[in-house]
């Protein structure tokens, strides 16, 4: 007897130490990801450990067995969700609870008229376990051929978890098959423990792939539909992005429509993809005015797009705005800017000097409101010499902070201004390569925003 509560004790300690160590790998892979399969994974440990510490806590006396048999409950359900959520089969909810009910009834009348061991704990153990058993053998039976090797052996060791829970019914009251019912148990944890952690790995990595391979789709569409070597007439143009995560918020674009040339640059707030969206909406909004209204002006084309993007992030749920600056070239010489955006820089030949343009032709950026008064909304014109250099970019550029870090500081307008006046003579594509390489340097590589500019020179006689 002495020998036999010996291993008793050691089988018990060697389970409660294997669903403790699981528990806390668990728990640490649910803090780093968050999502329901690690959330169903730890509920299956912790149900197992809790139901462990209410046996240990339960007396002797029938109703308290049964108050202990019943935790094992949470166990059977906890597996059967994660068996769900990994396949898609539903669990049958409602009919678990009615058969634990029902078994509870049947438990506690057997229990009072006197019947034996087995046929008092038998009709709850088969409404602990059924939550299991169903789901795992509808997997087996209806699904097996599109499981994978780590889902099918999670299917069949929760089969044999819950053919495990029924035997309580048997040795239950026979202390001398103590040990075998616990090295049952054991393998059903061991089983459980290279099992369920396979098929959650397995998961995650396949919706990390999809999710990897839906985002590099979303990226090559922004990239294509932005403008690939541009020319707009009497102007040298370079443009250049690069968005801190696969899918960038800034916009640019470049249209000749007509004897009028346009440059649009924007940057919706945040990055990814969400900010990918509303570019890609601001850009097919923008594109279609200028298609349909070829006359209109800078301020109007704003005022225009913002009542449609505004309207479309509200449906969208989207609390995003986005900055603007629309750019006409009217003549050979004169540029009309309107926006509320950061500042434009003109390198101006005749002197050296650049000039730096405050765009703040309205005070909100796009999609804020859903209507923009036409009174509060002004045009700047800006005249254009040969060789003069424009510089419009968004905040990526002003704000990359060195080494990634904010704290050591920014590029910001001064360093961007010494950058101007050093390179402005240069071919264009050397100035666009030369600023991307400073950037480089500076930031290390490391973004938090994305950087988007565009280079402009008119072209001398």
């Amino acid at each position: 007897m002495e020998v036999q509560e010996a291993v008793l004790s050691t089988l018990l300690v060697v389970y409660a130490s294997a669903v403790l160590i699981n528990s806390l790998v668990a728990g640490l892979l649910w803090i780093r990801q968050r999502d329901e399969l690690t959330r169903a994974q730890l509920f299956i440990w912790a149900s197992t450990f809790g139901s462990l510490v209410v046996q240990g806590l339960a007396g002797s006396t029938m109703p308290l067995v049964l108050v202990g048999l019943t935790a094992v409950f949470t166990v059977s359900c906890a597996i059967a969700h994660l068996l769900s959520v990994s396949s898609g089969v539903a669990v049958p909810w409602r009919r678990s609870f009615l058969l634990l009910g029902l078994g509870w009834a049947v438990a506690l009348f057997s229990d009072f008229v006197g019947l034996p061991f087995f046929l008092v704990t038998f009709p709850l153990l088969c409404g602990v376990a059924f939550p299991l058993l169903s789901t795992a053998g509808e997997l087996l039976v209806r699904h097996r051929a599109r499981l994978s090797s780590s889902e099918l052996g999670m299917a069949i060791a929760s089969l044999f978890y819950g053919v495990h829970m029924l035997d309580f019914a048997l040795l239950g009251d026979k202390p001398e098959w103590g040990p075998f019912g616990f090295s049952l148990g054991l393998l059903c944890i061991f089983a459980l423990s290279i099992f369920a952690p396979a098929v959650v790995v397995e998961k995650i990595t396949a919706t990390t792939a999809r999710t990897a391979a839906e985002m590099d789709a979303a990226r090559r569409i922004q990239m294509q539909l932005l403008p690939h070597n541009p020319k707009l007439p009497g102007l040298e143009l370079a443009c250049y992005m690069k968005p801190a995560d696969e899918v960038g918020g800034d916009y640019y674009d470049v249209h000749h429509i007509g004897d009028r040339a346009w440059i649009l640059l924007g940057d919706v707030t945040g990055h990814g993809l969400s900010s990918g969206l509303v570019m890609l909406m601001a850009q097919s909004v923008m594109s279609s005015i200028l298609h349909t209204r070829s006359s209109i002006g800078p301020g109007e084309l704003n005022i225009l797009a913002n009542s449609v993007l505004h309207q479309n992030l509200a449906r969208m749920g989207e609390e995003r705005t986005m900055t603007i600056v629309s750019l006409c070239m009217e003549g050979e010489d004169e540029l009309v800017l309107s926006g509320s955006h950061d500042n434009l820089y003109v390198h101006r030949k005749a002197t050296g000097e650049v000039e730096v343009v405050t765009v703040s032709q309205f005070p909100f950026q796009l999609g804020l409101i859903d209507e923009i008064p036409a009174d509060i909304v002004s045009e700047t014109r800006l005249r254009i010499e040969p060789g003069d250099t424009l510089f419009v970019i968004t905040d990526g550029v002003t704000e990359a902070a060195k080494t990634g870090d904010y704290k050591q500081g920014m590029f910001e307008e001064s360093r961007l201004i010494e950058f101007i006046k050093r390179h402005a003579s240069q071919p264009i594509e050397a100035i666009r390569s030369a600023l991307n390489d400073d950037l480089e340097r500076f930031t290390q590589g490391v973004y938090h925003d994305d950087v988007t500019f565009i280079i402009a020179r008119r072209q001398e006689a």
